[in-house]
């Protein structure tokens, strides 16, 4: 009885790490059919940019072991309290899709309506993403929470 406890806590064990693996290996870039308009992103390395329809919005995030994690901003402000706040996106469908949750600022409730389709891969639209921040701006600077 002994043994087949430790197999299906390994069983249990590697299939954790083979969602982990894949979740990370997935790529944001591309255009997706969301629930709040057409989002495009860009990925380079861990991090992600983009852009959606609903009121002019960006996006701004990395790549954590379930999908990404970030910030969102919408016009006119794009500051926090009513205009920005938090973003976590999970991948679904085999890398092709997306459930995620989003609140404003960083406290408070989440909202669960968040879901898209990948609908194209290539974006040629978007700034391009270095480790310095985006098209030489600070990360931080564009997307400034508090």
């Amino acid at each position: 009885m002994m043994s087949f406890e430790r197999f299906g806590i390994g069983l249990i064990l590697v299939l954790l790490c083979t969602l982990t693996i894949s979740a990370q290996s997935c790529d944001w870039t591309g255009a997706w059919n969301t629930s709040f308009g057409r989002l495009e992103l860009r990925q380079s390395g861990p991090d992600v940019i983009g852009s959606y329809d609903n009121d002019q919005g960006r996006l701004l995030g990395t790549i954590s072991k379930s999908g990404l994690v970030g910030t969102w901003s919408e016009a006119p402000t794009y500051l926090p309290p009513d205009d920005a706040g938090d973003v976590e996106l999970n991948f679904t469908d085999g890398c092709n899709g997306f459930e995620g949750r989003w609140r404003y600022g960083s406290s408070g409730p989440w909202w669960t309506d968040w879901t898209g389709e990948k609908i194209s891969t290539p974006i040629s639209s978007l700034p391009s993403i270095n480790r310095s921040g985006i098209d030489g701006a600070n990360i931080t600077d564009v997307c400034e929470l508090g």
